[in-house]
């Protein structure tokens, strides 16, 4: 199913341009890891450890399993909260670090002015302002769970003999104590990393405010928030003139559906939305910052679905998940097993934060996938001529302003200064140094976000690690609100749920894409009730599936329109309705599926288009041929899915990039839901003006731009992979590295740090998800146009039936040491679609040939 591709010749990006002074420290780097010897005795654990501690109340005991999945034994739950603590800042310092850093607006004071505009952004949403005021009104058994976590990381820091791992050492950084608030940030975070709705109302409102509103509406991906107008360019069918000459690989073309370019512009100037728009700095800085955490997709979607005991072979619910995010080195999750007093569970957890994320305990199962609501709105505020107040509700009122000063490596500080209105900070200010209070500048753009409000994901994650119904279940996640998820869940006794945890403002219908910041009639009303929430209890069907599209029930009030495209979804209904009843292993073959709806959908337009034509080239013909069998399968070994692929981002290059201009074609296509949606919806609709190719003086048409597109996908190919279309394998150009934040500066680095390239099947429309990005050119020298960026975090199934074996695949091993067996152990099985199995009894955890550590009360 999958291949080693070899090395992969990295491409600078973003990430790499904001974190060129790691190449400084490549040598220290270098010199360190030749020094094994030295690095094992220090930096990774011995076969026995054992250690004394003050804070405790009783003893701690973890076994370590063969692939390094710790079980906490301990007495009370406060403990096994320090053990988790102990052990994410033992395997994860580093990952740790760089998150509490970014969260805090701290990433310059050991990487230099490199990521100052990082920190400046952060500095200005105030995540630590945030996390700060939320430990004064957070449930105090969130606290006591949060002051034991961190006492357990700084027992590591500061009691045992281990040394950190090599990136301290080239960074040359002792990390500072860890803080109850940096595990709030590091939730916090992942709002803000999860919620990409409110990128998608920025482009989306640049979108409506560039284009012909009827060509805006042609293209967005819904219908209705756009309303078409007069004036836009439409399609009137007329014959090809006799004196062109067709395309190479094609003889005769009876009916290109051709026509004059009907309301085309006068001038030439293609727009750019990104120059004009008062987001463009906070839109870029945001973008360059998940690139540099190695987080260039933004599908950021997940599956989850459960079967309940009535269409299970063996008479038990049956769950299942595969939260989709970036592929990135070390993996985002960390597997823990955790025994003490009423905290039974097992599952992966975040390093940072206490509780177990996914996974179970000893009655209830439970799986997350991204709800991708609508947790931000922005405010056109409009500012007096001095730039120090604003108008709101028919008032001038003056801007809250403070100044913050950033420490930054090797550099001068640099202070940055936080505006803010009634609505919130105003993030037009972000990636434009000057701004902020000059006299020319009369408008502003404030942002409220969800991530604002008072919440206790922590809390919630724990007391759903203790629910034993589903009651219970439900209960626990009222304090629950960012980022809004699809909670799935299963039970012992033969139950199934969904409900959606999250907080929802209150807008009073669907709102625009900007605000008018004057108007306070535009002010969020509050927050729709949690027992509103969508939720749905044993449906009759049996099954139960979420894949980021709309919620199962309508929910009365606007969630979102930033959905994903339904390919996913649509596909695993397929498979769970092929038969009656699943097995275990059942489910595990839908998560690695390959096979995309939408794909087999778009092979058909494209057949169509070719109907007419006579073919006069070789590779045509059997590609062709090649699709006339194929039904969407994306496997790493199709010609087809590559045929396919290539096509794809040559027809949304040649469809859109013109109309929309360099800038806004990129931030439109940032998003992958978003081109994904609008191309099913022009090619269903066929009415779009977005047909038309500005170069020319015709209007080229639907099919026109599926043959032109098609046909540069065959000379892509061949002079990417050679002419024999053998040769063209989708696995060859699709490959997948798990990066490192070192990675990407140097040869040698990418090697110590990096694991891959692979090459993968499937696309950001398959089940298994590995979404690659249409933003960018495809020039033919660069060989990660096609990169995986986005994919399965992990995969987790539960069979109630068989209650002391769970089955997991992680993408990368548990420990972030480079130097350790653990760092890359598990990716072998990951790639061939395999599975580990956890047995969860006593005898089996409490193995006495596992590696164990030990720490007692002084």
């Amino acid at each position: 199913m999958l291949q080693d591709i070899g090395t992969r010749n990295a491409e600078k990006t973003a990430k790499s341009k904001a974190f060129a002074s790691i190449a400084a420290f490549a040598a220290t780097a270098i010199v360190a890891y030749v020094a094994l010897d030295y690095m094992l005795d220090r930096s990774l654990p011995s076969p026995e450890e054992e250690y004394r501690a003050a804070e405790l109340r009783g003893t701690i005991t973890v076994y370590h399993d063969s692939l390094g999945i710790p079980a906490i034994y301990a007495d009370d739950e406060l403990d096994a909260a320090f053990a988790l603590g102990f052990l994410h800042a033992r395997d994860r310092m580093f990952q740790m670090e760089v998150s509490r850093r970014a969260a805090e607006g701290r990433l310059s004071e050991i990487f230099g002015k490199q990521t100052l505009e990082f920190d400046r952004l952060f500095r200005v949403v105030g995540i630590a302002r945030i996390a700060e005021r939320l430990l004064t009104e957070v449930d105090s058994s969130t606290i006591d769970l949060l002051e034991a976590y961190s006492a357990g990381v700084n027992f590591f820091l500061d009691e045992t003999d281990l040394t950190l791992s090599i990136e301290f050492d080239a960074l040359n950084h002792e990390p500072e104590p860890w803080k109850p608030a940096h595990s709030l940030m590091i939730a916090r975070m992942m709002g803000w990393e999860l919620n990409i709705n409110w990128y998608h109302d920025l482009v989306m409102g640049s979108l409506e405010r560039t284009l012909d509103p009827a060509l805006a509406a042609s293209i967005a991906p819904y219908d209705g928030t756009i309303p078409p107008s007069a004036g836009a360019k439409s399609p009137a069918p007329v014959t090809t003139p006799a004196d062109r000459e067709p395309p190479r690989r094609r003889a005769r073309e009876d009916d290109p559906n051709e026509a004059p370019n009907v309301g085309a512009p006068e001038s030439d100037d293609s727009p750019s939305a990104d120059t004009s728009s008062i987001a463009s700095g906070f839109l870029r800085v945001a973008r360059e910052y998940r690139a540099f955490r190695g987080t260039r997709g933004t599908t950021i979607g997940s599956n989850n679905w459960a079967v309940s005991g009535a269409r299970a072979v063996n008479g038990k619910p049956i769950i299942a998940n595969d939260p989709h995010l970036a592929f990135q080195a070390p993996g985002k999750w960390y597997f823990a097993i955790i025994r003490a007093g009423d905290w039974n569970a097992e599952g992966v957890t975040i390093p940072g934060a206490p509780g177990v994320v996914i996974g179970k305990n000893k009655r209830v199962a439970w799986a997350f996938t991204n709800v991708m609501s609508d947790e931000t709105d922005f405010y056109l505020e409009t500012l007096d001529s001095s730039g120090r107040f604003y108008l709101y509700d028919g008032k001038y009122r003056p801007i809250a302003v403070e100044t913050d000063t950033i420490a930054v490596r090797d550099s001068s500080d640099a202070v940055v200064k936080i505006r803010r209105t009634t609505h919130g900070p105003i993030v037009s200010d972000i990636g434009y140094a000057a701004r902020g209070g000059s006299d020319t500048v009369r408008e502003a753009l404030s942002m409220r976000w969800l991530g604002f409000e008072s919440s206790d994901e922590i809390g919630a994650i724990y007391k759903m690690n203790l629910a034993s119904n589903w009651e219970e279940f439900v209960a626990s996640l009222e304090s629950f609100a960012t980022p809004a998820q699809n909670f799935l869940y299963a039970d012992a006794d033969g139950n199934v749920g969904w409900i959606t945890g999250g907080r929802f403002p209150d807008r009073g219908g669907t709102p625009p894409f900007i605000y008018d910041g004057t108007d306070a009639a535009n002010d969020w009303r509050g927050f729709i009730p949690f027992e509103r929430n969508p939720r749905l209890f044993n449906p009759d069907s049996g099954v139960i599936a979420t894949a980021n599209t709309a919620p199962l029930v309508d929910p009365g009030f606007y969630v979102s329109a930033a959905y994903a495209a339904t390919s996913r979804f649509d596909r695993i209904h397929e498979l769970l309705g092929a038969k009656e009843k699943h097995s275990e292993a059942d489910l595990r073959r839908v998560q690695i599926d390959v096979v995309s709806p939408l794909a087999r959908e778009i092979r058909q337009y494209i057949l169509d288009a070719f109907e007419r034509v006579e073919v006069a080239d070789d590779n045509l013909e059997i590609a062709l041929l090649l699709f006339r069998d194929w039904q969407g399968d994306m496997d790493a070994y199709s010609q087809a899915a590559a045929i396919y692929s290539v096509f794809m981002k040559r027809f949304v290059d040649n469809v859109y990039r013109d109309d929309l201009g360099d800038d806004l074609f990129t931030e439109f296509c940032y998003i992958a839901n978003t081109p994904y949606r609008s191309v099913r919806k022009i090619l269903r609709e066929n009415d779009s003006a977005i047909f038309d190719d500005r170069e020319t003086p015709r209007y080229e048409g639907r099919d026109a731009m599926i043959l032109k597109s098609f046909d540069e996908a065959l000379d892509e190919l061949e002079a990417r992979l050679g002419s024999d279309p053998a040769r063209w394998q989708w696995g060859r150009i699709h490959k997948l590295t798990f990066e490192h934040i070192f990675g990407g500066h140097s040869a040698a680095l990418d090697r110590m740090f990096n694991v891959g390239p692979f090459g993968v099947g499937g696309d950001g429309t398959t089940p298994m998800n590995t979404e690659f990005s249409f933003g960018d050119r495809s020039p033919m020298g660069k060989t990660d146009a096609y990169q995986a960026l986005v994919g399965p975090s992990v995969r987790y199934v539960y069979d109630f039936s068989t209650p002391s074996v769970l089955r997991v695949s992680l993408p990368m091993g548990q420990s972030g040491n480079i130097l350790s067996e653990h760092y890359r152990d598990t990716t072998p099985l990951w790639l061939a679609g395999d599975y580990f199995t956890i047995t969860l009894d006593d005898a089996s955890l409490r193995n006495p040939r596992a590696r164990k550590t030990t720490i007692m009360p002084l």
